[in-house]
């Protein structure tokens, strides 16, 4: 079920925020840019549930964290884990909000990607991991 809740949040939300975007886009707002926050922080959100439920899956399943920032947390349960993720995330949007102020917004979806992106592969690894030492 952890799984099935983890890949809604991390297909169907962002196609919804996505869609969100493109009818902030039609506005006339120059300077508005709540659509593009929106999306990052949903791909975020998505990501970072996914990659605390397959640690928590995994550490039912015998694993342990081997990251040695994230372990402290681990070890307090799940309010701690996404206490930390939600600081990341709220950290990461306002890096994405000041890139978005600057004149040159080439790099605004930065910051999320690079966060979003280790995220997504730290879940499948977390996965891979699980289910090849059958845990």
């Amino acid at each position: 079920m952890p799984l099935r809740l983890c890949l809604f949040f991390l297909f169907i939300i962002p196609s919804l925020s996505l869609k969100a975007q493109e009818n902030q886009a039609s506005q006339d707002s120059a300077h508005s840019y709540t659509g593009r926050l929106l999306l990052v922080g949903t791909l975020m959100t998505a990501t970072a549930i996914y990659d605390v439920e397959t640690t928590f899956y995994g550490l039912r399943r015998g694993a342990q964290e081997l990251n040695p920032i994230a372990r402290h947390f681990v070890k307090g349960g799940r309010i701690p884990t996404y206490a930390l993720k939600t600081g990341v995330i709220l950290l990461n949007l306002y890096l994405t909000k000041l890139c978005l102020e600057n004149e040159d917004q080439r790099f605004w979806w930065l910051p999320s990607t690079i966060v979003s992106t280790l995220w997504f592969f730290g879940g499948t690894y977390n996965l891979v991991i699980i289910r090849s030492l059958n845990f």
